[in-house]
């Protein structure tokens, strides 16, 4: 820093170019509820163990849609 003139101050105040991905990414709807307790899932990640077992129960994922 002080080959260079800069002061703690100096790099502090650099706004950071790079956002995180999380803070450009808004919140998502669900689109699956279940009817009885009221779960929701977005339909992003890995499926909700509630609905994996209604699907091994013969229901399907359309049968959630919200």
């Amino acid at each position: 820093m002080t080959e260079h003139g800069l002061t703690a101050a100096d790099i502090a105040a650099q706004p950071s170019s790079r956002k995180s991905a999380k803070a450009s990414r808004g919140k998502v709807a669900a689109k699956y509820k279940h009817p009885e307790t009221g779960a929701t899932w977005t339909g992003r990640g890995l499926k909700p163990r509630w609905l994996t077992e209604e699907i091994s129960k013969g229901k399907t994922v359309a049968d959630f849609a919200v």
